[in-house]
């Protein structure tokens, strides 16, 4: 359990880390970014899918931290995620390497956004599709196993 209370903090640690590079980011919009940045139509869809993805690290962390207080939901919560079923169905729809390549190339596409609108484009679809075939995937395999 001790181990399971460390992965913990390391994932608490790793998102808190992508959370102050999207306040970066977002300091960069809002502060520094010039004019001709501001009045893209894709400035508008950077800016909410950088803060979808600080909103979704802030539940993680909070949920996380809840976890390392609670002894019992955190027993739970480690039968939960090393029950065996549970794990051969996300390794079959290839969960995590999916989810973190997709949340990759979204921060890249978002990134990416400043220079060219195909790739920004091209990034963002590319994740979506990515993100949408690992959940059919795994609705698939829930109801196959």
């Amino acid at each position: 359990m001790e181990k399971y209370k460390k992965d913990l903090k390391k994932r608490i640690n790793l998102i808190s880390i992508g959370m102050i590079v999207i306040a970066c980011i977002i300091i960069y919009d809002q502060f520094f970014a010039m004019e001709s940045l501001k009045n893209d139509h894709i400035y508008e869809f950077q800016i909410g899918m950088i803060v979808g993805l600080a909103f979704v690290g802030c539940i993680y962390v909070v949920r996380m931290k809840r976890l390392l207080d609670d002894e019992k939901k955190l027993r739970i919560a480690f039968n939960d995620e090393n029950d065996e079923r549970r794990r051969a169905i996300r390794q079959k729809a290839g969960l995590p390497v999916l989810l973190y390549t997709s949340i990759l190339m979204l921060v890249a596409g978002i990134v990416a956004g400043y220079y060219s609108e195909i790739i920004f484009m091209t990034l963002v679809i590319a994740a979506l599709c990515q993100l949408f075939i690992a959940f059919i995937l795994k609705q698939i395999y829930s109801k196959i196993l």
